[in-house]
């Protein structure tokens, strides 16, 4: 079971996006919007106090943690942006716009016409207690975010963390860094 924090209006990919204010709507000649897709950035048990019975990251990521996990998580996750946004300057140079989500405009022989833009991204922090990461590693994962979302690769950043690691300031914190939405898995309805 899991709920989301602040969630960004449905907008435009947040509305974040450069020259955009925080939830600020798109301009009416604008295209609907299009869902973003989402990648997935994996972080199995990084910042978890303890195991849950039910969670098995290891076995449905095949990433088993340690010291160096992240850094190599986040070159995966670089390298994976980097492909994304070529083929978003692809689609710029041959003048596409319209996203890969819709259908492309068929030929006479019902091949697309043009190749069909990617849409938006949004990253992903999922696997682990994001909130409890230590701050180092924390700042690292927001950097990488900031930076492609600055290259307009990326329009939204999530991240998933338990109740019981949830502060009022540490949610400010993470909003004021660049996270649009925080998602909470509730372990158990136990109080004790």
């Amino acid at each position: 079971m899991s709920a989301l924090i602040f969630p960004v209006p449905e907008a435009c990919c947040g509305g974040r996006g450069p020259g955009h204010a925080r939830g600020a709507a798109c301009a009416s000649a604008a295209p609907p919007r299009i869902r973003p897709r989402i990648l997935p950035i994996f972080l199995p048990f990084a910042g978890c106090p303890t195991r849950c019975v039910f969670c098995a990251q290891d076995v449905q990521t095949g990433q088993h943690g340690g010291v160096h996990s992240l850094a190599r998580t986040l070159a995966q996750a670089e390298a994976r942006l980097e492909h994304e946004a070529r083929l978003l300057e692809a689609a710029a140079a041959s003048g596409d716009r319209q996203p890969r989500d819709h259908p492309a405009p068929a030929t006479g022989r019902g091949a697309p016409a043009r190749y069909a833009s990617p849409s938006p991204l949004e990253i992903a922090f999922y696997g682990g207690t994001f909130t409890l990461l230590p701050e180092a590693e924390r700042a690292e994962c927001l950097k990488l975010a900031a930076r492609w979302r600055q290259r307009g690769v990326v329009c939204r950043v999530r991240c998933s963390t338990r109740p019981d690691a949830v502060t009022a300031r540490g949610l400010a914190t993470l909003r004021a860094a660049g996270m649009d939405c925080v998602e909470l898995g509730v372990q158990s309805f136990d109080d004790a």
